[in-house]
């Protein structure tokens, strides 16, 4: 139970630091955290947190698309795709 809480919170800590920046208007800072919650919940099978960071990647990449100094995402889509 207490490796539970610990992760829990861990990703509810880089949350609310990811919706902090949302609020200062620095969401494109946020993809390293969300990258390592992601990487986290992938080494956790946390289904749950991968699919909110997920979610929240795919955000800033469209957010960001037309930005050429948007940080490269560690895969890539052909602009036909999206």
């Amino acid at each position: 139970m207490c490796i539970f809480s610990h992760a829990q919170a861990f990703y509810e800590e880089q949350w609310k630091k990811i919706a902090e920046s949302y609020q200062n208007g620095t969401f494109k800072s946020n993809l390293p955290l969300i990258l390592e919650i992601q990487n986290k919940a992938v080494a956790e099978s946390n289904t749950t947190e991968i699919i909110k960071s997920l979610k929240a990647e795919f955000a800033i990449y469209k957010a960001t698309q037309d930005d050429p100094k948007m940080i490269t995402l560690p895969f890539s889509f052909p602009r036909s795709a999206i």
